[in-house]
């Protein structure tokens, strides 16, 4: 008979003949960044040291000490940690980029420049240091030459046909170098591709090497070509897409939360096949859009990063398939992980937002 799933004392889901993973943590967090403590909710963005609606961290390792970038869309800009975090609370940024200064929340949704920042929800930082920047309103992604050592003025512009001024949707009309309000990204080192989302246009775009080469798009997922937009394009299956928010690379492998269709879909060869291989959220259905709170139900997905495994190299060694895969399920307020082999079916191994129930998805249980 084999193991069954059950919730660990440590608050994540373990196999019942077994000990809990000492690689996974509990689900009781140990630092807070724009808050002075773990129970006030209140938006502060005094001397950098407040946020409000916080959408995205990216963390540099490449550089010493490592740096950790935080979106802040409700204040217009990122801001930038040096890690460790001091121990004094709240912390204070080092970094801000999109405001003059740190106490800046401004903003100007008439005209886009290379020191601004309009409502930015997406970070990814290059095995360089770079940084890239959702900018969602501005209808662009921008991307940052190792600000920490540099500036904070956008080197690139993705979405806008090299304009830093320009901000209306599809610029010159819906092509490989337009953008629709885009969301999540991230940067593959191992095939040197940007991925964005392009939630507007229900597309997830792939740019390689883009700092050496141009901005505008190589690949397109969730779309039959650079000029279609419409959601569910053809109607829902594995080629589709409906508003998709969060994506994640690894290895040439690609994860995308497609928000609006309630599932995470993951395509082994995104760079030369756009069909996804794997469906979660939907009991396996490409066709299905339903939404619930379960182990194996999503309500608007909004964010997805997969694990590699331990202890190996991915950003020079290729893997079949990463071990491991976060899900933001955002609408159920909570957090799952998957084990993305056979054996788990799909069903989760950890939790964190709900305490040890699968089944609840309201905010602050507790």
């Amino acid at each position: 008979m084999g193991a069954c799933l059950a919730l660990s004392p440590f608050g994540v889901l373990a196999e019942t003949n077994k000990a809990p993973d000492p690689l996974l943590p509990d689900n009781t967090a140990d630092i807070v960044i724009g808050q002075p403590d773990f129970t006030r909710p209140f938006a502060n963005r005094t001397d950098g040291r407040g946020l409000i609606a916080p959408a995205a961290v990216a963390v540099d390792t490449g550089a010493t000490p490592h740096r950790l970038y935080v979106a802040d869309p409700g204040n217009h800009r990122v801001l930038g940690y040096r890690l460790p975090l001091p121990t004094t609370r709240p912390a204070r940024a080092d970094l801000v980029i999109g405001q003059a200064d740190m106490g800046g929340a401004y903003f100007n949704d008439m005209e886009a420049g290379r020191d601004r920042l309009l409502t930015p929800v997406g970070l990814a930082v290059d095995p360089q240091g770079n940084l890239y920047v959702s900018d969602r309103d501005y209808n662009r992604v921008v991307e940052f030459d190792r600000p920490f050592e540099t500036d904070a003025l956008a080197d690139r512009v993705f979405g806008q046909a090299g304009s830093f001024k320009t901000l209306d949707p599809n610029n010159g009309g819906l092509s490989a170098d337009s953008l629709d309000h885009p969301g999540g990204i991230v940067f593959d080192p191992h095939t040197q591709t940007l991925w964005i989302a392009d939630t507007g246009n229900h597309r997830v775009l792939g740019y390689r090497s883009p700092r050496t080469t141009d901005t505008t798009a190589d690949v397109v997922v969730g779309q039959p070509d650079f000029r279609t937009g419409g959601a569910n394009a053809g109607g829902r299956s594995s080629k589709s897409l409906c508003g998709p928010l969060g994506v994640s690379a690894l290895a040439g492998m690609l994860a995308v939360a497609d928000t609006a269709n309630h599932r995470v879909l993951i395509y082994r060869s995104p760079a030369t096949a756009s069909t996804a291989d794997t469906v979660l959220g939907q009991d396996g259905s490409f066709t299905s859009a339903r939404a619930g709170c379960s182990p194996f139900r999503l309500r608007g997905p909004a964010a997805v990063t997969l694990i590699p495994p331990p202890l190996r190299n991915t950003s020079s060694q290729p893997v079949d398939l990463p071990t491991r895969l976060l899900i933001g399920d955002t609408a159920n307020n909570r957090v799952l992980l998957l084990d993305l082999s056979a054996r788990t079916s799909g069903q989760p191994i950890a939790l964190w937002g709900q305490s040890t129930n699968l089944h609840t998805g309201e905010p602050n249980p507790g």
